[in-house]
Parts: C-alpha cells; structure tokens; sequence
C-alpha cells in the first residue's frame, strides 16, 4: 500500500480532529517525550490518554497532529485544570503540560509486526499499535470543545492552526 492509499485511509476512517481522544501506549508516549513522568513501570500503565488540537486534515503522512497528553485526576484538580471525560466514569486532566506534543499522521496508522513467544503476531491492541481511537468516547461533546477553545485562548496558544509546536504561557 502506498502512501496515498494510507492518506486515504486515515483522512476518511480516523476523526483525528480538534476534540478527538486518543490512546498513546506507555512505550509510545516516554519514547517520544524525553521529560514525560516515569512514575510507574509500562506493565502497571498501559497507555495514557490523548486529545487532538488538529484543525485540518493532512496532506502527509509526515504531518504534525499536536496533541495533549492527560493524567488521571487524583483528589481535587486545580481550579484552571483542563478536565475531559474520556469515558463516562474517567475525567483526565490535559493541562498538566506546558506544550502540547507531536504525533505524526503516520502513528495513528501504524501496526508493528510484534511477535509472541509462538512466532506469531501479538493481538493485543496495546503491543500492536502505538496510538489508537479512544473506543469508548471517540470525541469531545460540545460542551468539552468549548471548555478546550477557551483553555487555549486563555493561554495565549497559537500555533493550533499551522500545526506548530504549542507553546503558551499564562496570562499575566
């Protein structure tokens, strides 16, 4: 399959769009983000949480899909949090990061060629893929979208449109 053909594939059967909620798996996510926290071990997490900021589909399987990465809310959550639902009993907190991180178009189609034991092919989502749709909650409602528009206007984020690197600080 050529790189067209999987374009094709992940601008029509991924919704990987501003709002959508993904899963990095563990290996993923420190692989990619050097200062990611290392608090646990990959077999006691499996993956954490994703949340698109993508506003265009791609054209290139080498574009950038900026994304922010979320953790489990433990206790109360600081008043300026950015606090999604990725499922109906889960709230994460995105606003633990100080930018958002690079996905490439490409990990969203990726499968690896993992083996077991038995010489054949892993079948467990969390060894074969590297990012996946959130199954359970694919999208942020409307009610979300609002709540992450106004996080990032309210930090001055600007790099959303063009797909840059999203660095913002807070108003002062």
């Amino acid at each position: 399959m050529d790189e067209k053909d999987k374009l094709t594939i992940l601008n029509f059967a991924y919704d990987y769009l501003f709002g959508s909620l993904w899963w990095g798996a563990e290996r993923f996510i420190r692989e990619r983000f050097e200062d990611w926290q290392k608090s646990k071990s990959e077999r006691e997490r499996k993956g954490h949480p994703l949340l698109s900021l993508c506003e265009t589909l791609s054209s290139s399987l080498c574009d950038e899909i900026p994304m922010l990465v979320g953790t489990s809310v433990k206790g109360k959550a600081p008043k300026d949090a950015l606090l999604i639902h990725v499922s109906n009993d889960h709230l994460t907190d995105f606003s633990t990061q100080t930018e958002s991180h690079l996905i490439f178009a490409e990990d969203l189609l990726f499968h690896s060629e993992n083996r077991n034991k038995e010489n054949n092919p892993v079948s467990s989502v969390w060894d074969r893929r590297r990012i996946w749709p959130n199954w359970g909650k694919t999208h942020s409602d409307e009610e979300e979208v609002a709540k992450i528009r106004a996080y990032l206007d309210e930090r001055k984020e600007t790099a959303v449109q063009n797909r840059g690197i999203n660095k913002w600080a807070k108003s002062t």
